[in-house]
């Protein structure tokens, strides 16, 4: 039987009752897999004057299946650039009243007794500050408990979160 698409073609593969060589089974298969040649090749009448008509049918059918996606992706591209706007504009506010302001964390792990390394501490306090940071937060991450050669310590460390104010981007 002829592929019921190009008519060139013996039919190999058979989708939704219709017969179809392999050449026009790879150009179906990459239209549901939204390749945008294979959707304009197929929009083409000139590429498909030979199909019989269940076969126009169904392949319009994909065709505008696939365009009602399109449109939905390009209504969530434009929504998100909308939001985009918004978050731009939002910054530039929030710059206008008191500015920007960017942060780091550093982890200091505590010693195998579950002490705080206070050594470590100060080095870090007195690093950042050398560079115009402020400790915005400090806070103890549990990790575990430790119960090895009769040292009973809970395993933790502390996240230390520094801000510091930057300057704007001139537009």
């Amino acid at each position: 039987m002829d592929c019921e698409i190009c008519k060139n073609n013996k039919s190999k593969r058979t989708i939704s009752g219709i017969s179809m060589c392999e050449d026009c089974f790879s150009k179906i298969a990459a239209l549901r897999n939204n390749d945008v040649k294979a959707i304009a090749f197929l929009k083409n009448p000139d590429n498909l004057k030979n199909a019989s008509e269940n076969a126009k049918t169904y392949i319009q059918s994909l065709i505008n299946s696939k365009e009602n996606l399109f449109a939905e992706i390009k209504a969530a591209e434009q929504q998100m650039e909308i939001e985009k706007q918004n978050e731009q504009k939002k910054a530039n506010y929030a710059h206008s009243v008191n500015g920007y302001y960017e942060y780091d964390v550093v982890l200091i792990e505590n010693t195998a007794t579950g002490s705080v390394n206070v050594n470590k501490l100060r080095e870090i306090l007195s690093e950042y500050s050398s560079k115009g940071w402020k400790l915005h937060s400090i806070y103890s991450n549990e990790l575990g408990k430790n119960a090895l050669l009769g040292i009973n310590a809970t395993a933790s460390q502390d996240v230390l979160i520094f801000e510091r104010k930057i300057e704007p981007q001139k537009y």
